[in-house]
């Protein structure tokens, strides 16, 4: 079964010097994401649009698929900032550049 894209974003990695990534990603990568104002994170799949890997410190577009996020998906807007973390470590930020209509 194929996910539906939720939304298109801007993403910014942290390098290994910030306590980032440690290893390149690729799409299907999964980490929680974390959005202003909500009392959860939400699993997140990200897939890439530009390229097939993305490094430690790098910025890429992404297509992010939400998992069990359906009652949170119409508050999604173009401009909305959030994080991403893999266990409690953050490990990028990012802005919604484009949300799809479902």
């Amino acid at each position: 079964m194929k996910k539906k894209i939720h939304y298109k974003a801007l993403v910014t990695y942290l390098s290994t010097d910030e306590s980032g990534l440690v290893a390149p990603l690729s799409s299907g990568f999964r980490c929680s994401v974390r959005f202003a104002f909500q009392n959860r994170d939400f699993i997140g799949i990200q897939n890439f649009t530009d390229t097939e890997l993305v490094f430690p410190g790098d910025k890429a577009n992404a297509d992010f698929s939400l998992i069990d996020a359906d009652i949170f998906i119409k508050d999604l807007y173009e401009g909305m900032d959030f994080e991403l973390f893999t266990n409690s470590d953050k490990i990028g930020s990012g802005i919604i550049t484009e949300v799809y209509v479902l």
